[in-house]
C-alpha cells in the first residue's frame, strides 16, 4: 500500500509539474507577443489630417498632412470621401450659387512617396466663411493608405471648417505688431514736422566737440 501511495504522489507530482510547465510556456509566449505588438506600435508612423490656425495669418486655415507616428510611412496615398477644396477664401459664408475650387493635382491627389517622423505637407486651405460654403454641412473624411516597409497600414482623419466658429483668430504676430506701431511713429513725426512741431538740427560732431572742450578749458580759467 505505501509503494502504491508513493506511485500516486509522484503522478500527482509529475502531473502538477507538467501543468506548470504548460502554462509558463503560454504565459511566456502572451508575453513574447505583447511585448512584440508594443515595439511595432511605438516604433509604427501615424499619418493625419488636421486644420490649424496660421499663426501669422490667422484668419486662414491650413491643412497639415502629418506623421505624428515614429516610423516612416512609404507610398502614401489619400482616399476622401467628396472632392477635397481648395483655395476657399472669405471670412463671411459666400452666396450659395458661389464657385467650388477643388484640388486637382499635388500630393493629396498624386500621392507622397515617404514621409518620415515629424514631417508634414502644409496647404493653404482657406478661410472659415469660404470653408463652410464649400464644405456644406458635412466634415470632410480623408482615409491615408501607406505602409510601413513591412504591412499594409491605413488611418482615418475627419476635417471640417464649422468647429472653428468663434474661436479666437487675433492676430498675434509680434513682427506685424512692430511694423505698424513705427508706421505710426513715423506717420507722427512726419505731421509734427510738417506742424513746425518737430525741427531736427544737423549737428558737426567734431564742432560740437570742440565746442564743449573750449567751454571746460573757460571754466578752468
Amino acid at each position: 500500500m505505501d509503494y502504491l501511495a508513493q506511485i500516486d504522489i509522484n503522478t500527482i507530482g509529475g502531473g502538477i509539474t507538467a501543468v506548470a510547465t504548460l502554462l509558463l510556456a503560454i504565459l511566456t509566449c502572451v508575453y513574447v507577443i505583447l511585448t512584440g505588438k508594443l515595439l511595432r506600435a511605438q516604433t509604427r508612423p501615424c499619418v493625419i489630417v488636421r486644420v490649424v490656425h496660421d499663426e501669422l495669418a490667422p484668419t486662414l486655415l491650413l491643412l497639415h498632412v502629418e506623421n505624428v507616428g515614429r516610423g516612416v510611412a512609404y507610398d502614401l496615398s489619400f482616399h476622401p470621401d467628396r472632392a477635397i477644396p481648395i483655395a476657399a477664401f472669405g471670412i463671411e459664408r459666400p452666396p450659395k450659387d458661389a464657385p467650388i475650387t477643388t484640388m486637382a493635382d499635388g500630393p493629396l491627389i498624386n500621392g507622397i512617396p515617404a514621409l518620415g517622423p515629424g514631417d508634414r505637407r502644409v496647404f493653404n486651405w482657406g478661410q472659415y466663411g469660404g470653408l463652410q460654403h464649400a464644405l456644406g454641412d458635412r466634415p470632410l473624411i480623408i482615409y491615408v493608405k501607406y505602409n510601413d516597409g513591412r504591412r499594409d497600414l491605413i488611418d482615418k482623419s475627419v476635417v471640417d471648417a464649422a468647429s472653428f466658429e468663434g474661436t479666437d483668430a487675433s492676430d498675434r504676430n509680434p513682427v506685424r505688431a512692430c511694423a505698424k506701431q513705427l508706421e505710426s511713429i513715423a506717420k507722427e513725426m512726419a505731421r509734427w514736422s510738417s506742424s513746425g512741431m518737430l525741427r531736427v538740427n544737423n549737428i558737426n560732431i567734431i564742432d560740437e566737440q570742440e565746442r564743449i572742450r573750449k567751454i571746460i578749458e573757460e571754466n578752468r580759467n
